[in-house]
């Protein structure tokens, strides 16, 4: 008889682990693209019914303080959320609106009442109207979004002092830039002007928001050094793709012993993370031809050979093995959809890090999407998969657990989502935590949408890797 496999002992994290959830400001704040509210570059589709209407979201802008009380009883000690440029400057001429910052500030240092570090996130696949429809084809965009940068962080700095807190220690410029520009310009699935070739798209618009990366990490670390303020921590988050020049790529030309060799390192990368399938292969071929190095020659020359513009790697794990998005019944394009194998991750992280293992990896988001099934259906299929919400966190944080066992130095991971949100166009995903009830009130559920208690096996997960530790 073959003996039963030992039970899994969970890895004690470090005390400085940052255990989170993630949010985003349009997907839950509400009060944006109405009448008399500020407007993003969403609106035109929200009006034209393209794109659902927020209209008041789930309400995070007024119910933030309800909302961080569930985050706190999961007891996790960071909270992710974004500033939407659109709130705080709704015109290109009328400065900044101070409610709105106050607003902001009172979050951020209610986070912190409650035990929960912030981390910042500056855009999160939304800009304000008034920018324009394509600003990231605009070379003066990257300098016009470090001013912006640092204005806030100076703004914030300053509120959150008054409230007797530090200024903010955690930023993300930009939010999956290369999941941004496949969808706007590749597959045309966000908000964006005349079409243009999509290559040329593609590639341009890489270099340029990976160009306000750069530029709003120097803006924030002058703003934070004029202050005599501790250096703040500067990243983006990724998401995680197989295809090397839509994601690894960007991270290897931020850095300075890398920049000159992705060739070498796009083979190493491919070998490295193992099969992808025959259609993997086929998405490698087609989107490396996409992105275009030259587009990022001027990027390359703005860092020049000593800058390093990354102080910690950000990456959001989904699955990141395009192959796996075809079915025999066609593409998994809703989230319900999306293929998720936590047995492939480590072998993924440790390939994705590769040659930067001397800085610490955040995972800023990991979480598998649902839907809301008819409580009198005999077989409700909330996954066609199977996959609940709690097996998934499970998955995922044994991977983790596996991934720092063989040295890979993991320093955080956030859940997608707290509660349900708007998932770009539509309300029928959901990633929450805790459900949202959109026929009452967006009443929040004790449980998630699928009536899985998938906050409890977090809390209970984080607790079971603390033993010992002090957060």
């Amino acid at each position: 008889m073959t003996p039963n496999p030992p039970p899994f002992e969970p890895l004690v994290a470090p005390s400085n682990f940052l255990w989170g959830v993630s949010t985003a400001g349009y997907q839950v704040e509400g009060g944006f693209n109405g009448p008399g509210e500020p407007r993003n570059n969403w609106a035109t589709w929200e009006g034209t019914r393209r794109a659902e209407a927020t209209a008041s979201c789930v309400d995070f802008w007024q119910r933030w303080s309800g909302d961080l009380d569930l985050a706190k009883a999961l007891g996790v000690n960071a909270f992710r959320l974004g500033i939407e440029w659109a709130r705080i400057e709704p015109s290109p001429t009328g400065g900044f609106d101070p409610a709105a910052l106050d607003r902001y500030a009172d979050i951020l240092a209610g986070a912190r009442s409650r035990g929960m570090e912030p981390v910042v996130t500056l855009q999160h696949f939304t800009h304000p109207e008034w920018l324009g429809t394509d600003p990231w084809l605009d070379r003066a965009t990257p300098l016009r979004f470090a001013r912006f940068a640092h204005d806030v962080a100076i703004a914030l700095g300053h509120r959150l002092e008054a409230r007797g807190e530090p200024p903010l220690r955690f930023w993300v410029t930009v939010n999956e830039p290369n999941n941004l520009c496949i969808a706007t310009y590749y597959l045309r699935a966000f908000p964006s002007g005349p079409k243009r070739p999509r290559a040329l798209a593609l590639s341009r618009s890489l270099a340029t928001i990976m160009t306000a990366h750069v530029h709003a990490r120097r803006a924030l670390r002058d703003a934070y050094e004029t202050h005599a303020w501790p250096a703040p921590v500067v990243t983006y988050n990724a998401w995680a793709s197989a295809v090397y020049a839509t994601d690894r790529y960007l991270v290897d030309l931020l850095r300075p012993a890398t920049r000159q060799h992705t060739t070498e390192l796009a083979r190493a990368f491919r070998k490295a993370i193992g099969p992808v399938g025959f259609i993997g292969r086929i998405a490698d071929f087609f989107l490396t031809r996409a992105v275009q190095p030259a587009a990022f020659a001027p990027l390359v020359a703005e860092l020049g050979r000593d800058e390093d513009a990354l102080d910690v790697l950000g990456l959001d794990y989904y699955h990141p093995f395009l192959g796996d998005y075809l079915g025999w019944t066609g593409p998994k394009l809703q989230p319900w959809q999306w293929p998720s194998q936590a047995a492939r991750m480590p072998r993924f992280l440790d390939a994705w890090v590769g040659p930067h293992r001397d800085r610490p990896l955040y995972i800023l988001e990991h979480g598998v999407g649902t839907r809301p099934t008819s409580a009198s259906s005999r077989r409700p299929r909330h996954r066609p998969d199977g996959l609940a919400r709690d097996e998934a966190i499970r998955g995922a944080l044994q991977a983790i657990d596996r991934s720092m066992e063989s040295g890979l130095d993991i320093a955080g991971y956030f859940h997608w989502s707290l509660i349900d949100n708007y998932e770009w166009g539509s309300f029928a995903p959901r990633f929450g935590l805790h459900g949202i009830d959109h026929g009452d009130n967006a009443r929040r559920l004790a449980t998630d949408i699928t009536g899985i208690d998938a906050a409890a096996t977090y809390r209970d997960e984080i607790r079971a890797r603390q033993r010992g530790a002090t957060l």
